[in-house]
C-alpha cells in the first residue's frame, strides 16, 4: 500500500512540475517576444519565438547580420532564458547588374561580316558564285 502511495504523490507531482514548465515556458516566451519588439532595428522584421523548457529558438528573417545578433542578445537578457538557439536567416538582396557582359555572349560587332568560328563571309555577294545572282550556281 506504501509503495502505490509514493507513486501516485510522484505522478501527481510530475504533472504539477509538467503544468508549471508550459506556463514558465509561455511566460518567457511571451516576454521574449516583447523585448524584441521594443528594439528598433528588430520591431520590422520577421521573428518567431518558441520556448521549450527555457530554450528559446529564434526563427524568421531579418535585413543584417547585426540585426540577427542583436535578436539573440534581446532573448538572453530574459529572466528565465537557458540556452537561445539562433535559426534567423539574413534577407539577401539580388545583386547588382553586373557592368560587364555573361561570358556566353556574342562579342560585339565590328562591322565585318566574318563569323567568329571560321572567320569566313557569312553571306552576300562575296560568298555566292558569279556575282551572288541566286540559282547561278556553277557546276
Amino acid at each position: 500500500m506504501r509503495f502505490g502511495k509514493w507513486i501516485a504523490i510522484a505522478a501527481v507531482a510530475g504533472m504539477t512540475f509538467a503544468c508549471n514548465s508550459e506556463r514558465h515556458d509561455a511566460a518567457v516566451n511571451q516576454a521574449v517576444m516583447a523585448k524584441l519588439s521594443e528594439d528598433p532595428q528588430l520591431a520590422r522584421n520577421s521573428v518567431n519565438v518558441e520556448t521549450q523548457h527555457g530554450h528559446v529558438t529564434l526563427t524568421g528573417q531579418v535585413m543584417t547580420e547585426d540585426q540577427r545578433q542583436i535578436a539573440a542578445q534581446r532573448a538572453q537578457e530574459v529572466s528565465g532564458v537557458k540556452q537561445v538557439t539562433n535559426h534567423i536567416q539574413v534577407a539577401v538582396s539580388s545583386p547588382p547588374p553586373s557592368a560587364t557582359a555573361p561570358d556566353n555572349a556574342a562579342p560585339p560587332s565590328s562591322g565585318s561580316n566574318e563569323t567568329p568560328e571560321s572567320g569566313t563571309p557569312e553571306s552576300g555577294a562575296d560568298n555566292e558564285p558569279n556575282g551572288g545572282a541566286p540559282g547561278s550556281e556553277q557546276e
